[in-house]
């Protein structure tokens, strides 16, 4: 039953995109899973799903890793899935270090049918990604310049000192939110 699962995968090159996350980046890719129809199957497609990027030398490196539910039905044949890939600067700076030209990109699928009767199975699928030089650089030019920290505030715990250490350092990131909304035009009271 399973090997029939898939009836491919396929992604639009125009559909893959860079952007800013939280501390990091994001590789988002739209893709069309195409799934064979079963009458005695469960009602939830596992995607599973690894990125993987080329060094320099052409070896392929995992990325990241990301996983995504789909609701299945025998009478959908194709789902449109987006995926989003967590990197760090260091990735993207490794993957920009590994090109030649192209960026070129791996995506790993296995997919299986949950709550199937007896064992499902799983079945397996590999994309493969190349977005333009020129695209790229685009993305690269349009996520700007970024820094990223991770800090520890402290909780008061009865203690007046770290109370008003914390209260501090907590002021100040809310007011770095602010100031970097009213520079990026997300100003809700000059809105008012």
């Amino acid at each position: 039953m399973i090997d029939a699962l898939f009836g491919g995968a396929a992604v639009s090159n125009d559909q893959t995109w860079l952007h800013r996350g939280l501390g990091a980046y994001e590789l988002s890719v739209q893709l069309a899973v195409g799934v064979s129809p079963f009458t005695e199957a469960g009602k939830v497609l596992a995607l599973e799903a690894d990125l993987f990027g080329f060094e320099a030398t052409g070896q392929r490196s995992r990325l990241a890793r990301t996983t995504a539910n789909l609701a299945y039905t025998p009478e959908m044949s194709v789902q449109r899935v987006n995926l989003s890939f967590p990197l760090t600067s260091l990735q993207v700076h490794a993957i920009e270090a590994g090109r030649t030209g192209d960026v070129r990109f791996e995506v790993d699928l296995n997919a299986v049918l949950q709550q199937a009767p007896g064992y499902p199975g799983s079945a397996q699928a590999t994309v493969h990604i190349t977005i333009a030089k020129s695209r790229w650089e685009q993305q690269l030019a349009q996520l700007g310049p970024s820094a990223a920290f991770e800090m520890a505030v402290p909780y008061p715990l009865g203690d007046p000192e770290r109370d008003e250490v914390g209260r501090t350092l907590r002021d100040d990131i809310t007011h770095s939110r602010s100031v970097a909304e009213f520079v990026h035009g997300r100003c809700a009271a000059c809105d008012a």
